[in-house]
């Protein structure tokens, strides 16, 4: 038995012993680990939804436990808690795969961007030989599930590689990601230009697909003298065996145990709702809530992101990297869902009104990825947004913000504005329905914030090196000391578990509130 294969039957072995009790309603550091099992469900669903068209893989999920509040891809991460977001990560993987190895009934899962940005950003990624322990973590998780190909990002990492070489580029971070990782599958670049000596340099570097690269813009014959015919036929290998495995020569298009009717079936439409209401965060309540209209009475809906009428685009605040080619006709904005759930004889009108029993606010950023809608990196409520609270409040209208917040905001200024404040993220199709029924009560809040919030920009910085007021590879250091920072370093740097009170956020990691009551 080579080491390789019996390294895997740990992991194997592993995956039994950790992910299966996630089935089983735990409490862990405060937060429920039936959010690990939703995850599962969620991206088996996408597993099913997207092979049932014929779609066999995909360029997901992130590896990231974010720890830099201004990491341009940080929503796309499962928070700051590395023990969390790494067993997050395990249970989405297998969801995805359909089980903890790549099979025919598989989606081809590409796990980026190694070697982990959110300690740094799509630029110089900061951490130690300390605090690589906690962003490490998230990663050997994802390996327990042999995940099928891992992209590098464009970061460099100097840790592992002082030359500041990118990490597509950079063989002893590729190598660290086989040999200390354990990593045996695919590495697939993200996304390069054409080039002969981009190819030579990835290829050498240890990449085994040039993802994005036309082939016309390689001279092979130059790239087999530069790296060699053993690494092109490593590189093939691997390319083919994954192929086998996901069963592409038996089966190459939609895969008939998974018709075309399960997109937004039922069941597709209560596993996204279901996903939703776990993840809503009550921040604050001041009595308000549940909303208890009686007939005749005014709630208004308003905010910029009220309504949807772009359902189908691809600007929808509630998700990311989604497909404008189809609508859901479940989804609901928050006006709709809000006009649905309150019934004949509640007048439920957009933007505004002279007189209201609550006015329900609903702000944050449009869809995006890399850049924001407003200006780059800025944790702020934008004034004209502050503006439509500022107008309900100012003619002592009570107000429930909720805050479409796919990273830390600082929700200082508004907060005392509020008579209540709800966090959704991005919470995809099923958000203006579980929304909804959130704020009439149908069911009790349970989301926990899955990271501190900074009081100010203050506590933050700039994306700047050199302005590290967070330092950006440490967890829940919001405002922390520098015997505080020293402390954190400490429990990881011995494997110990990492308090999550440190600093002096405006609310600590894990906050939430678990019931109706207000606040305190």
């Amino acid at each position: 038995m080579s080491f390789l294969y019996f390294n895997r039957s740990l992991r194997a072995l592993t995956f039994l012993k950790e992910v299966m009790p996630l089935l089983v309603w735990q409490v862990q550091d405060g937060i429920r680990d039936s959010g690990r099992s939703a995850m599962n469900r969620v991206g088996d669903l996408q597993r099913r939804e997207q092979k049932a068209w014929g779609f066999t893989g995909t360029l997901s999920p992130l590896a990231e436990t974010d720890t830099k509040v201004l990491y341009p891809r940080f929503q796309e991460g499962t928070g700051e808690n590395a023990d969390y977001s790494a067993a997050m990560l395990r249970a989405m993987i297998v969801g995805m795969q359909g089980g903890p190895e790549v099979n025919p009934k598989s989606m081809m899962i590409t796990v980026k961007h190694w070697p982990s940005q959110g300690a740094g950003g799509e630029q110089t990624i900061v951490y130690d030989s300390t605090t690589i322990k906690w962003h490490m973590k998230v990663w050997n998780a994802a390996m327990d599930a042999n995940p099928a190909t891992v992209m590098p990002g464009y970061g460099s990492a100097p840790y592992l590689d002082p030359s500041g070489e990118g990490a597509g580029t950079s063989k002893p971070t590729l190598d660290y990601l086989r040999e200390a990782v354990g990593f045996d599958g695919v590495v697939m670049t993200d996304w390069l230009a054409s080039a002969t000596d981009t190819s030579i340099k990835s290829i050498g570097a240890g990449a085994d697909v040039m993802s994005g690269a036309m082939a016309s813009g390689t001279d092979f014959n130059a790239l087999a003298a530069a790296v060699g015919t053993a690494r092109i036929d490593e590189a093939a290998r691997r390319v083919l065996e994954l192929k086998f495995k996901l069963g592409l020569f038996e089966n190459p298009y939609g895969d008939p145990d998974y018709p075309a009717t399960i997109w937004h079936s039922v069941e597709s439409n209560n596993i996204v709702n279901e996903a939703a209401r776990q993840s809503l965060t009550l921040l604050k309540n001041d009595g308000i809530l549940p909303l208890r209209p009686n007939n005749g009475d005014t709630i208004v809906v308003a905010g910029p992101r009220a309504t949807s009428d772009d359902m189908a685009n691809d600007n929808i605040a509630n998700v990311i990297w989604q497909s404008i080619y189809h609508d859901n006709p479940a989804a609901k904005s928050y006006y709709q869902g809000i006009k649905d759930r309150a019934g004949a004889g509640v007048n439920v009108v957009l933007n505004d009104a002279p007189q209201a029993r609550a006015a329900v606010v609903v702000i944050g950023e449009k869809s995006y990825t890399h850049g924001t809608e407003w200006p780059d990196k800025q944790i702020t409520i934008p004034a004209d947004q502050v503006a439509q609270i500022d107008k309900f409040h100012d003619r002592g209208i009570p107000v429930v913000c909720v805050v479409v917040m796919p990273r830390p905001y600082v929700l200082t200024d508004i907060l005392g504005k509020c008579s209540a404040v709800v966090v959704v993220y991005r919470p995809g199709n099923g958000g203006g329905l579980a929304t909804a029924q959130l704020l009439f009560g149908d069911y009790l809040p349970t989301g926990r914030l899955p990271f501190q919030l900074p009081r100010s920009v203050d506590q933050v910085g700039t994306d700047n090196v050199a302005d590290q007021r967070e330092k950006w590879d440490l967890p829940y250091d919001l405002g922390a000391t520098d015997a505080e920072r020293a402390q954190i370093r400490s429990y990881i740097d011995s494997g110990q578990p990492v308090p999550t009170n440190f600093g002096n956020p405006l609310f600590p990691y894990g906050y939430g509130l678990q019931n109706f009551n207000p606040s305190p």
